[in-house]
Protein backbone atom coordinates (compact mmCIF):
# COMPACT_ATOMS: atom_id res chain seq x y z
CA UNK A 1 0.00 0.00 0.00
CA UNK A 2 1.02 3.61 -0.47
CA UNK A 3 1.61 6.11 2.29
CA UNK A 4 3.05 9.58 2.00
CA UNK A 5 6.45 9.13 0.36
CA UNK A 6 6.71 5.36 0.68
CA UNK A 7 5.33 1.97 -0.30
CA UNK A 8 4.48 -0.42 2.54
CA UNK A 9 4.15 -4.20 2.30
CA UNK A 10 1.73 -5.55 4.89
CA UNK A 11 0.59 -8.93 6.16
CA UNK A 12 -3.07 -7.95 6.27
CA UNK A 13 -6.03 -9.93 4.85
CA UNK A 14 -5.88 -10.90 1.20
CA UNK A 15 -8.13 -9.30 -1.38
CA UNK A 16 -9.36 -11.48 -4.22
CA UNK A 17 -6.96 -14.12 -2.92
CA UNK A 18 -3.86 -11.95 -3.38
CA UNK A 19 -1.44 -10.01 -1.22
CA UNK A 20 -0.18 -7.54 -2.40
CA UNK A 21 -3.36 -6.72 -4.30
CA UNK A 22 -4.25 -4.03 -6.81
CA UNK A 23 -7.42 -2.74 -5.11
CA UNK A 24 -5.87 -1.78 -1.72
CA UNK A 25 -2.93 -0.28 -3.65
CA UNK A 26 -5.29 1.96 -5.60
CA UNK A 27 -7.39 2.83 -2.53
CA UNK A 28 -4.39 3.79 -0.40
CA UNK A 29 -2.94 5.86 -3.25
CA UNK A 30 -6.26 7.64 -3.70
CA UNK A 31 -6.51 8.35 0.04
CA UNK A 32 -3.04 9.90 0.32
CA UNK A 33 -2.60 11.54 -3.08
CA UNK A 34 -6.12 12.26 -4.34
CA UNK A 35 -6.10 14.13 -7.64
CA UNK A 36 -2.44 13.33 -8.23
CA UNK A 37 -3.15 9.61 -8.72
CA UNK A 38 -3.25 7.96 -12.13
CA UNK A 39 -4.71 4.45 -11.91
CA UNK A 40 -3.89 2.14 -14.81
CA UNK A 41 -5.64 -1.19 -15.42
CA UNK A 42 -4.05 -3.48 -18.00
CA UNK A 43 -4.73 -6.95 -19.37
CA UNK A 44 -5.82 -9.53 -16.80
CA UNK A 45 -8.46 -12.03 -15.78
CA UNK A 46 -11.62 -11.44 -13.71
CA UNK A 47 -12.38 -7.92 -12.44
CA UNK A 48 -9.45 -7.07 -10.18
CA UNK A 49 -8.69 -3.36 -10.11
CA UNK A 50 -12.23 -2.16 -10.75
CA UNK A 51 -13.06 -1.36 -7.11
CA UNK A 52 -9.71 0.37 -6.64
CA UNK A 53 -10.15 2.41 -9.80
CA UNK A 54 -13.54 3.57 -8.51
CA UNK A 55 -11.77 4.88 -5.39
CA UNK A 56 -9.23 6.70 -7.55
CA UNK A 57 -12.00 8.43 -9.50
CA UNK A 58 -13.93 9.38 -6.37
CA UNK A 59 -10.85 11.16 -5.05
CA UNK A 60 -10.46 13.08 -8.30
CA UNK A 61 -7.71 10.94 -9.85
CA UNK A 62 -7.36 9.84 -13.45
CA UNK A 63 -8.49 6.40 -14.65
CA UNK A 64 -6.61 4.85 -17.58
CA UNK A 65 -7.51 1.45 -19.03
CA UNK A 66 -6.04 -0.69 -21.78
CA UNK A 67 -8.40 -1.16 -24.70
CA UNK A 68 -10.15 -4.53 -24.66
CA UNK A 69 -9.20 -5.39 -28.24
CA UNK A 70 -5.48 -4.99 -27.44
CA UNK A 71 -5.62 -7.06 -24.22
CA UNK A 72 -4.58 -10.70 -24.17
CA UNK A 73 -6.98 -11.20 -21.24
CA UNK A 74 -9.85 -8.69 -21.44
CA UNK A 75 -11.50 -9.40 -18.08
CA UNK A 76 -9.89 -6.64 -16.00
CA UNK A 77 -9.99 -3.83 -18.59
CA UNK A 78 -13.50 -4.80 -19.67
CA UNK A 79 -14.80 -4.67 -16.09
CA UNK A 80 -13.11 -1.32 -15.43
CA UNK A 81 -14.66 0.19 -18.56
CA UNK A 82 -18.10 -1.16 -17.61
CA UNK A 83 -18.09 0.14 -14.01
CA UNK A 84 -15.85 3.23 -13.94
CA UNK A 85 -16.06 6.56 -15.74
CA UNK A 86 -12.71 5.96 -17.41
CA UNK A 87 -10.77 8.99 -18.65
CA UNK A 88 -8.62 7.29 -21.27
CA UNK A 89 -8.82 3.94 -23.11
CA UNK A 90 -5.95 3.01 -25.39
CA UNK A 91 -3.43 0.39 -26.45
CA UNK A 92 -0.32 0.04 -24.24
CA UNK A 93 1.93 2.12 -26.53
CA UNK A 94 -0.54 5.02 -26.45
CA UNK A 95 -0.93 4.70 -22.69
CA UNK A 96 2.82 5.18 -22.24
CA UNK A 97 2.70 8.46 -24.17
CA UNK A 98 -0.38 9.60 -22.27
CA UNK A 99 1.23 8.83 -18.90
CA UNK A 100 4.30 10.85 -19.84
CA UNK A 101 2.03 13.84 -20.45
CA UNK A 102 0.08 13.32 -17.23
CA UNK A 103 3.08 13.11 -14.91
CA UNK A 104 4.43 16.40 -16.25
CA UNK A 105 1.34 18.40 -15.40
CA UNK A 106 0.88 20.37 -12.19
CA UNK A 107 -1.93 19.20 -9.94
CA UNK A 108 -3.14 21.19 -6.91
CA UNK A 109 -2.53 19.52 -3.56
CA UNK A 110 -6.17 20.03 -2.50
CA UNK A 111 -8.12 16.80 -2.16
CA UNK A 112 -11.60 16.45 -3.61
CA UNK A 113 -14.55 15.44 -1.48
CA UNK A 114 -15.25 11.74 -1.52
CA UNK A 115 -18.38 11.00 -3.51
CA UNK A 116 -19.62 7.69 -2.18
CA UNK A 117 -23.10 6.64 -1.09
CA UNK A 118 -21.68 4.09 1.33
CA UNK A 119 -18.40 4.57 3.15
CA UNK A 120 -14.79 5.47 2.53
CA UNK A 121 -12.97 2.14 2.35
CA UNK A 122 -9.63 3.94 2.14
CA UNK A 123 -9.93 5.04 5.75
CA UNK A 124 -9.14 1.53 6.88
CA UNK A 125 -6.46 0.93 4.25
CA UNK A 126 -3.68 2.92 5.82
CA UNK A 127 -1.42 0.73 7.88
CA UNK A 128 -0.58 -2.92 8.41
CA UNK A 129 -3.51 -5.20 9.24
CA UNK A 130 -6.09 -2.39 9.44
CA UNK A 131 -6.99 -2.84 5.77
CA UNK A 132 -10.72 -2.16 5.51
CA UNK A 133 -11.31 -3.10 9.17
CA UNK A 134 -12.66 0.22 10.39
CA UNK A 135 -14.95 -1.51 12.85
CA UNK A 136 -14.56 -5.18 13.76
CA UNK A 137 -17.77 -5.13 15.78
CA UNK A 138 -20.10 -3.85 13.06
CA UNK A 139 -19.70 -5.06 9.50
CA UNK A 140 -20.93 -2.93 6.58
CA UNK A 141 -23.54 -4.22 4.17
CA UNK A 142 -25.72 -7.26 4.72
CA UNK A 143 -24.79 -10.86 5.61
CA UNK A 144 -24.75 -13.10 2.54
CA UNK A 145 -25.46 -16.82 2.38
CA UNK A 146 -21.85 -17.54 1.41
CA UNK A 147 -18.68 -18.17 3.38
CA UNK A 148 -15.18 -16.80 2.92
CA UNK A 149 -12.98 -19.19 0.89
CA UNK A 150 -9.98 -18.16 2.99
CA UNK A 151 -11.22 -18.40 6.61
CA UNK A 152 -14.78 -19.78 6.10
CA UNK A 153 -16.39 -16.92 8.02
CA UNK A 154 -19.60 -15.20 6.92
CA UNK A 155 -19.22 -12.89 3.95
CA UNK A 156 -20.96 -9.51 4.04
CA UNK A 157 -22.22 -8.10 0.75
CA UNK A 158 -21.49 -4.47 -0.02
CA UNK A 159 -22.70 -2.62 -3.09
CA UNK A 160 -20.32 -0.19 -4.76
CA UNK A 161 -22.28 1.31 -7.62
CA UNK A 162 -22.94 -1.59 -9.99
CA UNK A 163 -20.03 -3.55 -8.52
CA UNK A 164 -20.78 -6.19 -5.88
CA UNK A 165 -18.13 -6.90 -3.25
CA UNK A 166 -17.90 -9.30 -0.34
CA UNK A 167 -15.87 -8.97 2.85
CA UNK A 168 -15.60 -11.21 5.91
CA UNK A 169 -15.11 -10.10 9.51
CA UNK A 170 -11.33 -10.49 9.47
CA UNK A 171 -11.02 -8.51 6.23
CA UNK A 172 -10.66 -10.95 3.33
CA UNK A 173 -12.35 -9.30 0.37
CA UNK A 174 -13.64 -10.49 -2.99
CA UNK A 175 -15.44 -9.08 -5.98
CA UNK A 176 -18.26 -11.27 -7.28
CA UNK A 177 -16.15 -12.71 -10.10
CA UNK A 178 -13.18 -13.39 -7.83
CA UNK A 179 -15.44 -15.11 -5.30
CA UNK A 180 -16.86 -17.34 -8.04
CA UNK A 181 -13.35 -18.31 -9.15
CA UNK A 182 -12.24 -19.14 -5.61
CA UNK A 183 -15.40 -21.16 -5.00
CA UNK A 184 -14.60 -23.14 -8.15
CA UNK A 185 -11.11 -23.86 -6.82
CA UNK A 186 -12.55 -25.03 -3.51
CA UNK A 187 -15.10 -27.22 -5.29
CA UNK A 188 -12.40 -28.88 -7.39
CA UNK A 189 -10.25 -29.50 -4.29
CA UNK A 190 -13.25 -31.06 -2.51
CA UNK A 191 -13.95 -33.32 -5.49
CA UNK A 192 -10.35 -34.53 -5.62
CA UNK A 193 -10.52 -35.27 -1.89
CA UNK A 194 -13.75 -37.21 -2.36
CA UNK A 195 -12.24 -39.11 -5.30
CA UNK A 196 -9.21 -40.12 -3.26
CA UNK A 197 -11.38 -41.24 -0.33
CA UNK A 198 -13.66 -43.31 -2.57
CA UNK A 199 -10.80 -45.02 -4.39
CA UNK A 200 -9.07 -45.82 -1.09
CA UNK A 201 -12.37 -47.21 0.24
CA UNK A 202 -12.78 -49.35 -2.89
CA UNK A 203 -9.23 -50.68 -2.66
CA UNK A 204 -9.59 -51.60 1.02
CA UNK A 205 -12.97 -53.22 0.37
CA UNK A 206 -11.45 -55.34 -2.41
CA UNK A 207 -8.66 -56.41 -0.08
CA UNK A 208 -11.10 -57.38 2.66
CA UNK A 209 -13.25 -59.23 0.13
CA UNK A 210 -10.26 -61.25 -1.05
CA UNK A 211 -9.27 -62.15 2.52
CA UNK A 212 -12.85 -63.09 3.48
CA UNK A 213 -13.16 -65.24 0.37
CA UNK A 214 -9.90 -66.99 1.21
CA UNK A 215 -11.21 -67.77 4.68
CA UNK A 216 -14.40 -69.24 3.29
CA UNK A 217 -16.66 -66.35 4.34
CA UNK A 218 -18.60 -66.01 1.12
CA UNK A 219 -21.30 -63.71 2.51
CA UNK A 220 -18.77 -61.24 3.97
CA UNK A 221 -16.78 -61.35 0.74
CA UNK A 222 -19.92 -60.47 -1.22
CA UNK A 223 -20.69 -57.52 1.08
CA UNK A 224 -17.15 -56.16 0.77
CA UNK A 225 -17.30 -56.59 -3.00
CA UNK A 226 -20.58 -54.67 -3.10
CA UNK A 227 -18.99 -51.83 -1.12
CA UNK A 228 -16.06 -51.78 -3.53
CA UNK A 229 -18.32 -51.68 -6.60
CA UNK A 230 -20.38 -48.80 -5.17
CA UNK A 231 -17.27 -46.79 -4.26
CA UNK A 232 -15.71 -47.42 -7.69
CA UNK A 233 -18.94 -46.31 -9.39
CA UNK A 234 -19.11 -43.04 -7.43
CA UNK A 235 -15.39 -42.44 -7.94
CA UNK A 236 -15.83 -42.92 -11.68
CA UNK A 237 -18.62 -40.31 -11.74
CA UNK A 238 -16.48 -37.77 -9.87
CA UNK A 239 -13.46 -38.45 -12.10
CA UNK A 240 -15.67 -37.81 -15.14
CA UNK A 241 -16.88 -34.51 -13.68
CA UNK A 242 -13.30 -33.44 -12.94
CA UNK A 243 -12.10 -34.43 -16.42
CA UNK A 244 -14.90 -32.49 -18.10
CA UNK A 245 -14.19 -29.45 -15.95
CA UNK A 246 -10.49 -29.46 -16.80
CA UNK A 247 -11.13 -30.04 -20.51
CA UNK A 248 -13.64 -27.15 -20.49
CA UNK A 249 -11.11 -24.83 -18.90
CA UNK A 250 -8.42 -25.80 -21.42
CA UNK A 251 -10.85 -25.31 -24.33
CA UNK A 252 -11.87 -21.91 -23.00
CA UNK A 253 -8.24 -20.79 -22.70
CA UNK A 254 -7.45 -22.00 -26.24
CA UNK A 255 -10.40 -20.24 -27.89
CA UNK A 256 -9.64 -16.84 -29.47
CA UNK A 257 -10.99 -13.93 -27.45
CA UNK A 258 -13.74 -11.89 -29.08
CA UNK A 259 -12.84 -8.23 -29.57
CA UNK A 260 -14.98 -5.32 -28.48
CA UNK A 261 -14.46 -1.60 -28.48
Amino acid sequence: MLEHGRVRLTSGPKENGSRPAIDPLFRSAAHHYGRRVVGVVLSGNLNDGTAGLLAVKRRGGVAVVQSVDSALYPGMPGSAIDHVAVDHVAAPAEIATFLDTLVRRTVPEREVTLVSPDRDETAGSLTNDLVALEDRRQQPGIPSTMSCPECHGVLWEVGDGNLVKFRCRVGHAYTDEALLAHQADQLEAALWTALRALEEHAALSRRLSTRASGQGHARSAAVFTEHAVDAEHHASLIRTVLARGQKGAVAEMSEPESSSA
